[in-house]
């Protein structure tokens, strides 16, 4: 097989290192090699080309849209808000309301679809080598990815804070992709979560374990926050005597730190964590209701959220050992000594008359208005510890507050399951 051609020796003046520049003309792939850092790296024309027209596209269906000039210009482009997209909603028609649902929930899948090209149009950019092969070319691309994650963002923004404030749109878009799902007959979405735990996703319907167990897990390996989320099993298993969560363990053992040990080590393994600041877990309660518990080694806290509002009224007023929640403090306060070991420090909070740390069995959180959002209140908790590093009563921040519906949260939640899957089984356009 014959060798590659070699880019030309560099040459060294005043003891700078300089390379002759590659202007690739070539239509079809380069075989060109070239020295990089001592390093020998293909030539990554065709590369940023097919990035630079895979941009002019998504821009050309974004103006279509009629969210933003083409122009690249945010600032005085801005993409259009979907508040303008409804002037005069209230006022028409019902067929025409239904041509406009019908309308919304296009460009909403549209959005979305923007949102996947551009993550599989950046994987070969971020990959581009530091090399002077393209010296205005590839920094142009590079300022208009930039351009377009800003519009994109802004768009997704608007869109999250639109769905919440319209619930009743996100119920349209949710009963779709359910009603589309079903028809594909799909039995694996993504790993561990089939179409029987999809739908547990759908208007009114309680979240069953794959879901909750998903989310963490994706949702911690990619914040590089230093958050560990135990799976769903975990409460059962080493804080509660049986998988009912009901009922505190009052008795815990070597055998026991030996399994939180490798509970532990595992899961940060596999969601590649390199340091530990928080831990959160998820708690099933009687597989009836869903809430969960954060240690949080930086700030020195044990923190239990339940969106429940009677549980929250019924409690926060009393001793912390009369709470409902106080037998769960104890063996999460086992758990911070057990974890802190594993840590290289040592903590010890049994049988302490004062400590640093502070405890909060009944934390205030948003609660739930209905019986079966506490599964979407439990991961929206965990999306604020990832971010604010506690679950915020008055959150700003665009798309992350708790709402009194949560059904535009479960709309994102099935989009973001929707987007990992390998097979375009969702491709679905509502006409």
């Amino acid at each position: 097989m014959p060798r590659m051609p070699k880019y030309p020796r560099p040459t060294k003046t005043n003891d700078v290192i300089s390379y002759p520049l590659h202007r690739c003309d070539k239509e079809v792939a380069c075989p060109m090699e070239v020295q990089r850092f001592r390093a020998a790296a293909n030539c990554t024309r065709q590369c940023a080309l097919r990035l630079l027209v895979h941009i002019e596209g998504i821009l050309e269906t974004i103006a279509v849209l009629g969210f933003a000039s083409p122009s690249f210009s945010v600032e005085t482009n801005p993409p259009r808000p979907f508040s303008t997209m409804l002037d005069g909603y209230e006022s028409i028609s019902n067929e025409q309301r239904l041509l406009e649902d019908a309308r919304l929930r296009r460009v909403t899948d549209t959005i979305y679809d923007i949102q996947h090209q551009l993550k599989l149009g950046l994987k070969p950019y971020n990959k581009l080598p530091l090399e002077p092969l393209v010296p205005i070319f590839v920094p142009d691309v590079h300022e208009d990815a930039h351009r377009l994650v800003k519009i994109v963002r802004d768009i997704d923004n608007d869109f999250f804070h639109w769905i919440d404030v319209h619930p009743e749109h996100a119920a349209l878009g949710l009963k779709a992709i359910m009603t589309h799902q079903r028809l594909q007959g799909t039995m694996l979405l993504v790993k561990h979560v089939k179409v029987r735990n999809f739908n547990t996703l759908g208007v009114q319907q309680w979240l069953d374990d794959e879901i909750i167990n998903y989310f963490v897990q994706k949702w911690c390996t990619q914040s590089k926050s230093g958050t560990l989320g135990f799976n769903t099993w975990f409460a059962g298993r080493f804080v509660f005597t049986d998988s009912h969560c009901v009922c505190a363990k009052s008795l815990l053992t070597s055998e026991d730190e030996r399994l939180v040990t490798r509970w532990y080590n595992a899961t940060k393994k596999e969601q590649g964590l390199q340091h530990c600041q928080r831990v959160f877990i998820p708690i099933n309660e009687n597989n009836r209701h869903w809430y969960c518990a954060c240690i949080d080694f930086s700030r020195k806290q044990i923190n239990i959220y339940d969106s429940l509002r009677e549980v929250y009224l019924g409690n926060h007023w009393k001793s912390v050992e009369s709470q409902k929640n106080a037998g769960t403090l104890l063996v999460l306060m086992w758990l911070v000594e057990v974890i802190s070991r594993l840590r290289g420090e040592k903590i010890s909070l049994q049988n302490q008359g004062s400590t640093d740390w502070e405890y909060n069995p009944h934390m205030k959180v948003p609660f739930q208005s209905n019986s079966y959002d506490c599964g979407v209140h439990t991961l929206w908790c965990l999306k604020h510890i990832i971010e604010f590093r506690c679950a915020q009563n008055n959150c700003e921040s665009p798309g992350l507050q708790f709402t009194n519906d949560m059904t535009g949260k479960r709309l994102r939640l099935a989009r973001e399951i929707m987007d990992e899957c390998t097979e375009n089984v969702f491709e679905f356009s509502p006409k």
